[in-house]
């Protein structure tokens, strides 16, 4: 009996040890597959990319079949993501500013300034005022700073510079000089310590006048008790050598002794007198300069709130300053990602930077489908193409607009090309195609059109790198392969794609890249003017909202549309490089294109149903996609793009006609990222949002406006990841 519960104690045992082993192997397989799957940011896929080369866009590494996946997913632990916290319309402004105060009661002169401002000031807005200064006698001075009286011509002076010179009698003088002054306008850039207003002062100068000529008074008569003091002196011992030998009497001693050290303390007094006038007149000149508004701080006007005559009084604010060189951003952060951010942190400011067109080119009756530069000579001219069945040629210095072409059916697609000679391709909507130079565009059977090629609508040409070949892409699922000089079809490649074709592109001389309607996007070799049928590559999984899609200029990358994001993808090895994102609100999403720029430095985007155009930073080689431009039209959507080849401007093509040129950030604004500092990390908690705010202070590098907004991005920050439900 014994044995048996034995037996059964055991077996129990040994049965709850297996039991508990299970459950914790299931419980470690539960916690380590219990994790977040998400789209990496760029940062993580370059990071991972450069660490083990993982093949992030075909999703089997080992497959040699030209099909190619869209780009795959990286996972993060549920307990926080090691990645940057972007906080986005975080609001940039001055971190210095000043309501310039009056210090004196009275009636404004003038709101202006003796410095004429960096712009065209009209004629009224001059005027001239003689104003009294305090100036001192120095024989050292030379140059320009001597200062000529005319009742002393023989001595030179100088103005004097307060605290540093002494008030010496008899070598101060009052200079009066007619001073211009121009008027201050809102915009204008102001000094540290310069003027900017004058309260009428001519109580102070009297008062000036009076104050420096008592001060020579009172130095008068010190130099008279002096006097009298040193005869008085010499009388005192007359009559103690007198004394000594027995001539004078001591009535005569102690009355000499007594006018003596009388006029020593007169002559003390009047010293202090010459101190106290001293003192007053330093005490004038400085009510004299109250009556001069200055600035405390260097900047730009902001606000003026009296004009030139009107009354001000005492410490009233006359204008705002404001300080554009130290700049503020300021955003708000959930109050569990605040905890992990620390002051003095360095943050990436990205700002958002709104532009309007520079030239709005009116001609076109249609929406402008397409868009080209030519570059001839160092003279750039804008070919543009429509609905109304008409090529435009434009001047983009002057606005002029060239020449027209009428053609018999609507433009669809256009290319250019720069080189010795230019030469525009033309995709027509009936399938056929024209070609010309706009050099001699007036000549005599300069145009050249083609009789067969595509059924359908020519969605897309390119031109060959060397100026010899187009391709055109269509409707019809075909690509064709044309000789530019003689307009001759060299190649008709049919079902290219399984839809239409509405984007070719030349990547290198000898690849091709076409994005058609059955969202994939497909490489193929060129060789000696014909297309290899078979395909090097296949990208698919687009999400199809961008028609054109670019390759960039040295041939190594393309870019591929997927919902809010444009990736850019390596040729060579089928990598995503990195991700632009698209941060325009709602379910908007990227369209109509997204191109390179001549430098393949910058990508040119639509932002979708806004109608805003932006320009971001190509994020590669670890760069961060940043939108460097929001071009702003509210027209109508932009259907097209271009750059000039030499970079110098972008144009763009609308759904309301215009032809749209646009200028671009400098070299220094693309290729340099702007550092701030954490100044402030919040330990006030808003109750309604949950939310704290930071401070980011930084040096503004000269592009960057105070009411703007930017994006801040702090590396490394520990971000909160809420678990799936």
């Amino acid at each position: 009996m014994f044995r048996w519960a034995a037996v059964t104690v055991l077996f129990f045992g040994l049965g709850v040890v297996v039991l508990n082993a299970i459950n914790k192997s299931t419980s470690q397989k539960a916690v380590a597959t219990d994790e977040l799957v998400f789209t990496s940011s760029t940062e993580d896929i370059v990071a991972q990319v450069g660490e083990n080369k993982t093949n992030l866009v075909d999703g089997n590494p080992g497959n040699n079949q030209p099909k190619v996946d869209a780009p795959a997913t990286v996972t993060v632990s549920r307990a926080g993501v090691n990645q940057p916290l972007v906080i986005a319309n975080a609001r940039i402004s001055s971190m210095e500013r000043q309501e310039i105060p009056a210090e004196k009661d009275g009636k404004l002169l003038f709101v202006g300034t003796d410095i004429k401002p960096n712009r065209d000031v009209h004629p009224d807005d001059v005027f001239k005022l003689t104003i009294s200064r305090l100036v001192i006698e120095d024989e050292k001075v030379s140059g320009s700073d001597v200062i000529l009286l005319d009742n002393k011509s023989n001595k030179k002076f100088r103005l004097w510079k307060g605290g540093e010179d002494p008030l010496t009698p008899g070598k101060l003088a009052l200079d009066y000089k007619e001073t211009t002054f121009y008027k201050l306008e809102v915009g204008d850039e102001v000094q540290k310590n310069q003027m900017v207003a004058l309260v009428n002062p001519v109580l102070a100068l009297d008062d000036l006048g009076i104050r420096a000529a008592k001060l020579e008074a009172s130095e008068a008569d010190r130099r008279a008790s002096e006097k009298t003091r040193d005869e008085a002196h010499k009388r005192f011992q007359q009559q103690s050598l007198l004394r000594q030998k027995g001539a004078g009497s001591d009535e005569e001693y102690r009355s000499a002794e007594l006018f003596w050290r009388r006029y020593i303390d007169e002559e003390s007094g009047k010293a202090a007198l010459v101190v106290q006038s001293q003192r007053e007149l330093n005490a004038a000149v400085t009510t004299l300069k109250m009556h001069e508004i200055r600035s405390s701080i260097p900047g730009v006007i902001k606000t003026i709130y009296r004009n030139r005559g009107e009354a001000i009084k005492n410490l009233e604010p006359l204008l705002q300053v404001q300080n554009r060189d130290r700049l503020r951003v300021e955003g708000l952060v959930e109050v569990q990602d605040a905890r992990t951010i620390s002051r003095n942190t360095k943050v990436i400011v990205e700002p958002s930077q709104p532009e309007q067109p520079k030239l709005v080119l009116r001609g076109h009756l249609q929406e402008v489908t397409s868009i080209g530069v030519c570059l001839q000579g160092g003279v750039s001219t804008i070919i543009s193409g429509s609905e109304d069945s008409s090529i435009r040629a434009w001047n983009p210095g002057t606005s002029e607009q060239l020449w027209a072409l009428t053609l018999k059916h609507p433009v669809k697609s256009l290319a250019c090309f720069s080189g010795k000679s230019s030469h525009v391709v033309a995709g027509l909507s009936d399938g056929s195609l024209v070609f010309f130079s706009p050099a001699t565009i007036r000549e005599k059977d300069a145009i050249k059109s083609s009789v067969s090629g595509h059924r359908g609508i020519v969605h897309s040409v390119a031109i060959s790198p060397d100026g010899e070949y187009a391709v055109s892409a269509g409707e019809d699922h075909s690509l064709c392969v044309w000789k530019i000089a003689s307009a001759e079809l060299v190649q008709k490649f049919t079902d290219a794609h399984r839809s239409g074709i509405t984007s070719v592109a030349f990547a290198g001389a000898a690849q091709i890249v076409s994005a058609g309607k059955d969202n994939s996007i497909r490489v193929w070799a060129f060789d000696a003017g014909k297309i290899d049928p078979s395909m090097l590559l296949s990208f698919d999984k687009r999400s199809g909202d961008v028609s054109h899609l670019g390759v960039s200029p040295d041939g190594k990358t393309i870019l591929f549309d997927q919902g809010k994001e444009i990736r850019v993808l390596s040729l060579a090895d089928k990598h995503l490089l990195g991700i632009i994102h698209c941060n325009s609100g709602g379910s908007s999403s990227f369209t109509n294109f997204a191109i390179y720029s001549p430098d393949g430095k910058t990508v040119l985007t639509n932002g979708g149903s806004d109608g805003k155009v932006q320009l971001w930073r190509t994020p590669v080689n670890n760069a961060r996609p940043a939108e460097l431009r929001q071009y702003i039209w509210t027209g109508g959507s932009s259907s097209c793009c271009a750059f000039c080849p030499d970079g110098s401007f972008a144009v763009t093509g609308t759904q309301d006609h215009q032809v749209l040129v646009w200028t671009l950030p400098n070299k220094r604004e693309v290729e340099e990222t702007l550092f701030g500092n954490i100044a402030l990390n919040e330990n006030f908690l808003d109750s309604n949002s949950r939310q704290v705010r930071i401070w980011v202070d930084l040096k503004n590098p000269g592009w960057l406006h105070p009411g703007g907004t930017a994006t801040l991005v702090i590396p490394g920050a520990k971000v909160s990841v809420a678990p799936d439900k």
